[in-house]
């Protein structure tokens, strides 16, 4: 454990004020203690409406609580704390630690209608 640099690329869906759907990607560069790998998904929330899909720009920090092989949970929380977690997943691997992510939309399709 120690103070990493990582890159990575993180993929969502999300429903805009025009009931259009977007697949959005997004670049993703963090800093802090932080320990291991994993892959999953979960849950993102305050990104529909106005909101979608530049929402989930800027910097988030971030932690894996319980460092549990196997499993994980990971929250991020936008700067803006008033919001909430933003993010709330688990996935296959292990991690555990803290870091400071910066989320950059580097595309946007829409994909079809919201329902």
């Amino acid at each position: 454990m120690g103070l990493f640099v990582s890159v990575g690329t993180f993929e969502l869906t999300c429903c805009d004020d025009k009931c259009k759907k977007h697949l959005a990607r997004y670049k993703k560069k963090c800093y802090g203690l932080y320990a291991g790998g994993s892959v999953g998904g979960g849950v993102v929330t305050g990104l529909s409406g106005a909101s979608c899909p530049r929402g989930y720009e800027g910097w988030f920090s971030e932690g894996s609580p319980i460092p549990t092989p196997g499993a994980g949970a990971d929250f991020a929380y936008s700067d803006d704390i008033s919001r909430g977690p933003h993010y709330a997943g688990a996935g296959l691997g292990w991690s555990w630690g803290v870091r400071r992510c910066y989320y950059t939309l580097i595309s946007d399709q829409i994909i079809g209608e919201c329902k």
